[in-house]
């Protein structure tokens, strides 16, 4: 049990070091699309008569 955590816990640093660009990518993705979304709400409550 012990070896096969300490196993996990290697693969998943060796992964997370290997693709952490495009871990890094996807977050800035994620939060460009919540910002671009956090504007279109506000203007649609603002303008909500164009709507």
């Amino acid at each position: 049990m012990r070896f096969r955590h300490w196993w996990w816990l290697w693969f998943w640093f060796r992964g997370r070091v290997r693709f952490s660009h495009c871990w890094w990518l996807w977050l800035r993705i994620w939060f460009r699309n919540r910002w671009w979304l956090w504007f279109w709400f506000r203007g649609r409550v603002r303008f909500r008569h164009w709507w």
